[in-house]
């Protein structure tokens, strides 16, 4: 026990939040550590080296001398905080160290409130980000030939920012693969799956693009309805706090929403020219895009069925949560 100790002392030194491998070595360690001293036969190894177990707890869960702030293992990885609930109950109010425990509580409260707001936050971006490409989409759809030059610019400047942000993101990942599971990515890739009947469907891109709005209307509808009705039937099998249901139906099915338009701008950037041409079109009308040309109407009718035909893909692929890692 004295090598574990060492070296949880040497990882809580060297210990940095921002390395998967840092977190998850020092949970390992600490996990080992607390489950040796909490038990009653740690007693005769401390009393044979003279130490104080509460010192020793508290010189690990601290990251000062004076006992004013907690380590931030923590506070910032889930993990971490449920180490410190078993410390409240196996060893800090078997010890009457009300103090402590106020401490702990008070402290994990305020980060639980912090972290819930940052999340509803979150969510509030990405929705209302999703909520303004909409909108230019429509309006862009309606009004093709009035402002086509303002709308070359906003679908350009839009596509360097998807380009830009993808290849950060991807960069990023691929040096923290453990990171990808936040961004759920079996619904991406069920999102692209979805798209591939339709990127191939030549009658598809001619419905797209000659569609009238009632029946861009139904499809979109339709479509987002019943793929947020699946979801929403999914999270309620698998949670029993029904009040938690809507947001976290919603947090998944906007996220599909997003990763969708995403993936339809840049098919249609790269493909919708060239499909429109090889399948008999012609005089049409296209906005600008960096590789190609973007139809606001063909992304209106695709973005939805690409969601809704990925998340029945996944349905028949396995069956596993959408959020399930890969």
């Amino acid at each position: 026990m004295d090598k574990v100790k060492s070296e949880l002392y040497s990882a809580k030194k060297s210990y940095d939040q921002s390395d998967q491998d840092s977190i998850v070595r020092f949970a390992e360690l600490l996990a080992e550590w607390l489950e040796f001293v909490l038990s009653p036969k740690s007693d005769l190894y401390f009393i044979a080296r003279g130490l104080d177990k509460e010192d020793e707890i508290k010189s690990i869960i601290y990251d000062d001398k004076n006992h004013k702030q907690f380590f931030s293992f923590f506070l910032n990885v889930p993990r971490g905080r449920r180490y410190l609930m078993e410390l409240v109950d196996r060893w800090l109010l078997q010890r009457y160290d009300l103090e402590t425990v106020k401490k702990i509580l008070k402290t994990l409260d305020k980060v639980e409130k912090k972290e819930e707001s940052f999340k509803l936050r979150n969510t509030f971006t990405i929705d209302m980000i999703t909520a303004i490409i909409l909108i230019l989409i429509l309006v862009s759809s309606i009004s093709l030939n009035q402002f086509k030059c303002i709308f070359d610019s906003i679908f350009k400047f839009g596509l360097l920012t998807i380009y830009a942000s993808s290849i950060i993101l991807f960069t990023y990942l691929y040096k923290k693969p453990a990171m990808s599971k936040r961004f759920i990515p079996r619904l991406f890739i069920a999102i692209i799956i979805g798209y591939i009947p339709l990127l191939f469907g030549e009658e598809m891109w001619k419905l797209g693009y000659y569609a009238d709005y009632k029946t861009i209307a139904a499809i979109f509808i339709f479509c987002l309805g019943a793929a947020y009705l699946y979801l929403r039937f999914e999270v309620g099998n698998k949670i029993l706090d029904k009040s938690k249901i809507f947001i976290r139906t919603w947090k998944i099915f906007s996220r599909g929403i997003a990763y969708s338009l995403i993936i339809g701008f840049i098919i249609q950037d790269i493909t919708c020219r060239y499909m429109l041409v090889s399948s008999g079109q012609e005089n049409f009308i296209l906005f600008d895009g960096l590789l190609g040309a973007i139809s606001p109407k063909i992304l209106l009718v695709f973005f939805p069925l690409a969601l809704l035909i990925g998340i029945f893909v996944q349905i028949i692929w396995e069956d596993k949560p959408i959020t399930h890692p890969l």
